[in-house]
């Protein structure tokens, strides 16, 4: 067997793709070329920017996020204002990323070269605050969320009643993160209105311990009122199905024992504890212990009187 040498190609065959490749490289520079050239028009970049929904957030800060990500090069030489080279998408996630005020943007294209963005700021909803000792109310630090949990701004002090004020363990109030996953926060407020709105029980201030526990404090249960120094609370252990906290509402506030109880000893009701599943717990102070408890309360008043004087 006899292994045969490959062809050696002749001079005009050599030649030949020599020029094949000469040409091929000027036409893909002449490509390159006219693409920069055509990206590069003035016809082709956005001309005009138009942001409408901003309430909080400013147009001008909005505007210089926008300028900055627009009037980029890529590869130093393609504008990103480019109408065929802008990422909408990329350009929502920027604002929405720069701006925890802002739930959602949206950009469009008007008319081909006018940028419309459209964003939706986040409405206060509750207030969620630090679990700490304050020697005045005024220190409280506390942090707006949203309507669906999310933690975007400090606040300033707001008394009792303006908002619904949730006190819980430091560690979890970070701006940019969510209080609890969007479902359980509506659910959990659903349950807060389900008692305003069946029962009459109005939540003067909500406490979330380490526990899990959650002590709602009850300012008013129909025409009863409770004094500050003795609200009473409602417990239940958080992740117990609100469906069962409700049940066990209607059955408790409907038993013929607790509207008794209720009528007769009226503001003296200590706490109701749903962290059984199938028991209604409820105590109220009994004489003696209501009429120490009141003893103790004036004393702290005079105390406090004293030191201001």
């Amino acid at each position: 067997m006899r292994a045969l040498k490959p062809q050696r190609k002749t001079k005009k065959e050599r030649r030949r793709q020599k020029r094949y490749r000469i040409i091929s490289l000027l036409l893909f520079i002449v490509i390159i070329a006219f693409l920069l050239w055509f990206l590069n028009q003035k016809s082709l970049q956005i001309s005009r920017i138009v942001i409408h929904g901003n309430r909080t957030v400013s147009r001008d800060k909005i505007q210089h996020v926008i300028d900055s990500y627009l009037y980029k090069k890529i590869l130093w030489v393609i504008p990103q204002n480019n109408i065929f080279i802008l990422s909408s998408r990329n350009l929502e996630h920027i604002v929405e990323n720069t701006f925890p005020e802002i739930y959602d943007a949206r950009v469009s294209l008007k008319n081909k070269t006018s940028l419309i963005v459209s964003v939706e700021e986040r409405k206060p909803y509750s207030l969620w605050c630090k679990n700490n000792t304050h020697s005045s109310p005024f220190d409280e630090e506390c942090y707006f969320t949203d309507q669906r949990g999310f933690i975007y701004m400090k606040a300033p002090y707001f008394s009792d009643g303006v908002f619904e004020k949730i006190y819980t363990d430091a560690t979890l109030l970070k701006i940019g993160e969510q209080v609890m996953d969007e479902n359980d926060f509506k659910d959990f407020f659903n349950f807060t209105h389900f008692l305003s709105e069946q029962h009459k029980i109005s939540i003067a201030r909500i406490v979330m311990t380490q526990d899990r526990d959650v002590l709602l404090y009850i300012k008013n249960i129909g025409h009863i009122s409770f004094k500050k120094d003795t609200y009473p609370f409602l417990i239940y252990h958080y992740g117990t199905p609100y469906s069962l906290l409700m049940r066990n509402i209607d059955l408790l506030m409907s038993h013929k024992l607790f509207k008794n109880d209720l009528a007769q000893k009226k503001d003296r009701l200590k706490f109701i504890d749903l962290r059984i599943h199938d028991q209604l717990r409820y105590k109220f102070y009994l004489d003696n212990e209501w009429n120490r408890l009141q003893e103790d309360l004036h004393k702290q008043q005079e105390q406090e009187y004293e030191h201001r004087e």
